[in-house]
C-alpha cells in the first residue's frame, strides 16, 4: 500500500515538472484600432508577419515601427519576444507579447513552455500559438 502511495506521488511530482503555462491578460481597444508593433529583430523571422496577420484578422490596423521605439509613439503599442529551442526539433519554447496605450501596459499574453519537458503539447507550430495568444489577448 505504501509503495503505491509513493509511486503515485512520484508520478504526481513527475508531471507536475512538465508544465506548460499560459496567462494572458485581455486588452480592450476600440473597433479598428490602429496597433503599432515594434519589430524585434531578436525574434525568428515570420513572428512578427503571425502577429500582424492576427491582429488585422481581429480587426485591427497595424503599423510597425523600428525597434527601440517608445511605447508613447502611438496611442496603442504592442512588444514582443519569443524564444525557441531544440528538443527532437525546433520548438516555439516562449512568448510575450505586451499592449500599451498611452505608454501604460494594460494588457499581455505569455506562453512559457520551459517547464514542458516531457509534455508533447510543447510542439504545438509559433502560428498557431500567435493565433491563439492574439485571440485572447484581443477580445471582443
Amino acid at each position: 500500500m505504501k509503495i503505491r502511495i509513493i509511486a503515485a506521488l512520484l508520478a504526481a511530482l513527475a508531471l507536475s515538472a512538465c508544465a506548460i503555462s499560459q496567462d494572458v491578460r485581455p486588452v480592450l481597444l476600440a473597433p479598428a484600432a490602429e496597433v503599432c508593433i515594434v519589430r524585434n529583430a531578436d525574434v525568428r523571422p515570420g513572428f512578427l508577419e503571425a502577429i500582424e496577420r492576427n491582429v488585422s484578422q481581429r480587426g485591427y490596423a497595424t503599423r510597425t515601427l523600428d525597434a527601440g521605439s517608445s511605447p508613447q509613439t502611438c496611442p496603442t503599442v504592442m512588444t514582443y519576444t519569443a524564444n525557441w529551442t531544440w528538443d527532437m526539433t525546433m520548438y516555439l519554447v516562449y512568448a510575450r507579447m505586451d499592449i500599451y496605450q498611452n505608454g501604460v501596459r494594460t494588457g499581455e499574453a505569455e506562453y512559457n513552455a520551459r517547464a514542458g519537458s516531457a509534455n508533447m503539447g510543447k510542439y504545438i507550430s509559433a502560428d498557431e500559438k500567435v493565433a491563439e495568444l492574439i485571440a485572447e489577448l484581443f477580445q471582443r
